[in-house]
């Protein structure tokens, strides 16, 4: 009878463990949906951004986001 207590327990035990461990997994995956939701957030307002610039000042998306290519 006891041993079959102790079986029962650490069946628990485990399952708890188990569980724990999906909870942390489950946690860390919000997270990095809320990040990845923020970096898309941000993404969109730089584009907003430069389209209001471009269209004031006249000119091209293009010429805002070209990069300097000469070496030093």
């Amino acid at each position: 009878m006891e041993a079959k207590r102790s079986q029962i327990k650490s069946r628990v035990f485990e399952g708890a463990i188990e569980v724990k461990k999906k909870f942390s997994t489950d946690i860390k995956a919000a997270f990095m949906l809320i990040i990845a939701e923020n970096i898309i957030a941000l993404r969109n307002v730089v584009r907003t951004l430069i389209e209001s610039i471009s269209k004031s000042v006249g000119i091209s998306r293009g010429q805002i986001l070209k990069r300097n290519s000469k070496k030093v």
